[in-house]
């Protein structure tokens, strides 16, 4: 069991190169993944890359960076580090 296992990790800039790498770890930890970034369909086909491995993972494209904190709180984050 990870120390990640069933907390919320919010990723941003998820559909890149470095999005995918990140990704990959944080779905191998059991966390759920929260993944945004303003590229639609470039996040839609790195989900598709994924697989079955993307099953604990919620899609948020279009978003701005000025609307993470709206993200935060539809996913119920109470607090955040960056």
């Amino acid at each position: 069991m990870s120390e990640f296992t069933g907390k919320k990790v919010l990723i941003t800039g998820a559909a890149g190169v470095f999005g995918h790498w990140i990704l990959e770890a944080f779905l191998k930890t059991g966390a759920d993944i929260i993944c945004s970034d303003i590229r639609v369909d470039a996040l839609r086909q790195q989900v598709a890359s994924l697989g079955s491995a993307s099953g604990n993972m919620t899609t948020y494209g279009g978003h701005r960076p000025s609307s993470f904190h709206s993200t935060i709180k539809l996913q119920g984050i109470s607090t955040a580090t960056w």
